[in-house]
């Protein structure tokens, strides 16, 4: 049984830290600042000058990207969720031995291969 002397753990520990920041340079361990943290998108813009001329040019548009996001959202959400019941069936169709479902041309042609397989022997 191992039982390391008091503060040997801990010594351990600041070594690997050490040498993995002496490695790759990095100082601060702590990433919870990055996790949770959202950022609200907004319209990036500046003044440009050309030719003596001064525009307002608008480099992101973020309005275009957050209608896509709310139009195409619910679609993504149903298919992620059609195929999560897919999955689901599949997989219960395993347990009990009988062939899975498919989709597609591919997928029927192969499902009644492996049953016209199973009748002829």
């Amino acid at each position: 049984m191992f039982i390391p002397e008091e503060g040997e753990l801990e010594g351990v520990v600041e070594e690997i830290k050490t040498a993995f920041s002496d490695k790759f340079g990095l100082n601060d361990f702590t990433v919870s600042s990055s996790f949770g943290a959202e950022k609200s998108m907004s319209n990036e813009s500046t003044s440009l000058n050309i030719g003596g001329h001064s525009f307002n040019v608008s480099l992101v548009n973020w309005d275009y990207v957050n209608n896509a996001i709310s139009t195409f959202r619910p679609y993504i959400r149903g298919f992620i969720s059609f195929m999560l019941v897919l999955y689901s069936i599949n997989q219960f169709m395993g347990l009990i031995g009988q062939p899975g479902l498919s989709i597609g041309i591919g997928g029927l042609i192969g499902s009644s291969r492996g049953n016209e397989d199973k009748e002829g022997k």
